[in-house]
């Protein structure tokens, strides 16, 4: 039979006497191990309810914040006379800003290795490890092991032709063919008749 033992807490009973060796040679109230591992369990019940609840809202500043800094960047190129000649700079400007955070798994503002290596499997067009350090090199020009923002944008905006922009490009082009207009069909007149 399982009487109560001497000189097992209470607390640590109900764990199997497991805790700490579970013997507690000091009156309960006293305890400091005892004390510790019952602040402990109020400090991990606070963190899971601080993860599940609040981690979601956490992440979602995070991400806006983030896309704040992205638009500022943008008004910097909208601004440079360099790119005045661009058409629809605006919109791929903001078509850049969404694939950019999209892949930025770090949210540090970089894409790097693994955030290419989900760009790329998401795309379609799986890349070794070899190759992607080989795409981030062409894009950062050597500097770097991660792709900033302005790197991203002076690739997509230049003229050389990465390999990282001609599968944006083409991804682009793909989803652009397949997406059918919004809203009711435009009213068709007798002369656009077959």
């Amino acid at each position: 039979m399982r009487g109560i033992q001497p000189n097992v807490h209470p607390r640590t009973r109900s764990l199997g006497g497991r805790v700490g060796g579970g013997v507690c040679a000091r009156s309960p109230p006293n305890c400091s191990r005892c004390a510790f591992f019952g602040d402990f369990k109020k400090l991990m019940h606070f963190v899971s309810f601080f993860f599940f609840f609040v981690g979601g809202k956490a992440f979602g500043l995070l991400k806006a914040q983030q896309r704040e800094k992205l638009e500022e960047i943008n008004r910097e190129y909208l601004e440079d006379q360099k790119y005045s000649d661009e058409e629809d700079l605006a919109e791929k400007l903001d078509s850049f800003k969404n694939k950019y955070a999209e892949f930025d798994l770090n949210d540090q503002g970089e894409i790097d290795m693994m955030g290419l290596k989900r760009m790329m499997e998401k795309l379609g067009v799986p890349k070794t490890h070899l190759e992607m350090k080989k795409m981030i090199a062409e894009v950062t020009g050597g500097s770097s092991d991660t792709i900033n923002y302005r790197d991203f944008v002076k690739m997509m905006l230049g003229k050389r032709s990465a390999v990282l922009k001609l599968v944006m490009l083409f991804e682009d082009k793909a989803n652009g063919a397949t997406c059918k207009p919004e809203g009711p069909p435009p009213k068709r007149d007798i002369a656009s008749l077959p």
